[in-house]
């Protein structure tokens, strides 16, 4: 199994934990995932939403930087991206 198939694997399964309600676990998964492809913007700014959606604002800015500085074709997309979940959590 090569270094991107382990890392598609947790970035899958961040997914689901997340999507199941299990934030912790979902954390770490994202985590693994960009540890192991640190210049892949998808699985930075899916840590970065899910840091926002657990309430860690500067986290989710933070990694929505390091998404937009891996990859300035998202720029547009986490930046959407990062207005719509602070208005959302903010009930606007």
């Amino acid at each position: 199994m090569t270094q991107h198939d382990l890392s598609v694997r947790h970035y899958s399964a961040g997914h689901e934990l997340e999507r199941a309600g299990d934030f912790s676990a979902a954390r770490k998964c994202y985590c693994m995932a960009v540890s192991l492809e640190p210049d892949n913007p998808v699985y930075i700014q899916a840590a970065a939403k899910l840091a926002l959606r657990m309430g860690n604002i500067e986290d989710a800015r933070f990694l929505f930087q390091e998404a937009v500085a891996c990859s300035r074709s998202s720029h547009k997309h986490a930046t959407a991206t990062f207005t719509s979940l602070v208005c959302e959590s903010a009930g606007i």
